[in-house]
C-alpha cells in the first residue's frame, strides 16, 4: 500500500521540476529535450501507478480506507495523464519539427 501512495507523491513531484523547467531555466533546443524526456518519465510513473493500483484492488481484500486510498491514487494518477496530453502532443510536434 505504501508503494501505491508514493507514485502520486513522485508525480506530483516530477510534475513541479517539468513546469519549472519549462518556465525558467535553458534554452529552447536543451529546454526541449529535457521536458520531453521528463514527460515521457511521467506519463511511464502515471501507467505503472495505474497498472499497480488495477492489481492490488483485484488481488487483495481491502477495507473501507484502503479503497479510498486505491481510489484517490487512481483518480490522481488518472488526473495527471489527462493533464499531460496536452503537453506531450506539443512537445511531439516540436520534435517532429526540429528534426523533420
Amino acid at each position: 500500500m505504501k508503494k501505491l501512495v508514493l507514485f502520486p507523491i513522485v508525480s506530483v513531484i516530477l510534475f513541479s521540476i517539468v513546469a519549472f523547467t519549462s518556465t525558467f531555466t535553458l534554452d529552447s533546443s536543451k529546454k526541449d529535450a529535457l521536458i520531453t524526456i521528463l514527460y515521457a518519465i511521467l506519463l511511464i510513473i502515471n501507467i505503472l501507478g495505474l497498472s499497480i493500483t488495477n492489481k492490488v484492488k483485484k488481488t487483495n481484500k481491502l477495507n473501507n480506507e484502503e479503497l479510498k486510498k486505491v481510489a484517490l491514487c487512481k483518480i490522481i494518477n488518472i488526473a495527471f495523464i489527462i493533464i499531460q496530453i496536452p503537453g506531450i502532443i506539443v512537445l511531439v510536434l516540436n520534435i517532429y519539427y526540429f528534426y523533420l
